[in-house]
């Protein structure tokens, strides 16, 4: 699966076997512009796109040869959740979204939209947490995270809100240690 554009129309959804007579638009995904940011998590492929009626969200596909399906409409109507950095931990995937309630925060999902919720209202408010360089390390997510208490600085999640802690106050206080570029 990738994304690409004929002539100057927005980018969509393509995919091939590697071969020219199999590499075609995929059939179901013609509304959807925009597609990003392809992430593997268990046996479904996970992707960012555009559509009129929901924004920028998340979206996936199932097996080879399904239509893309919405994952979860996470700020509902055509206003974008921004969606990013998709991180596969195992079959789950986690994600940065913002609800229009909670501000950029840590998501998981296990595909369906019931199991698409908020891991940890990490930073309360509009604001939030502003989660990046999520990273992969066995069973668990590392990420780094502003919660206002102890400014930016390293958490670690193992996708329940009890189980979403910050890892080390590097910088003791409210000073950011400035934790960045995880591997």
């Amino acid at each position: 699966y990738f994304s690409a554009r004929r002539g100057t129309a927005t980018p969509r959804l393509w995919s091939t076997r590697g071969d020219r007579a199999s590499t075609q638009p995929v059939a179901g995904a013609a509304a959807l512009g925009n597609p990003r940011q392809f992430t593997v998590a268990g046996a479904r492929l996970y992707f960012t796109a555009t559509d009129p009626e929901h924004g920028q969200e998340l979206w996936a596909i199932d097996r080879a040869g399904a239509a893309p399906r919405l994952v979860r409409d996470i700020r509902p109507g055509p206003e974008d959740s921004g969606v990013s950095q998709l991180t596969a931990v195992g079959n789950t995937l986690f994600f940065v979204a913002h609800d229009g309630r909670h501000g950029s925060e840590l998501w998981r999902t296990d595909g369906t939209s019931d199991g698409t919720v908020l891991v940890k209202d990490i930073r309360p408010g509009f604001d939030g947490s502003r989660p990046t360089y999520l990273v992969a390390a066995g069973a668990w997510l590392f990420f780094s995270a502003d919660d206002s208490v102890h400014g930016r600085e390293l958490w670690r999640s193992n996708g329940s809100e009890q189980g979403t802690l910050l890892a080390a106050d590097i910088r003791p206080g409210p000073g950011s240690s400035g934790a960045a570029f995880l591997a």
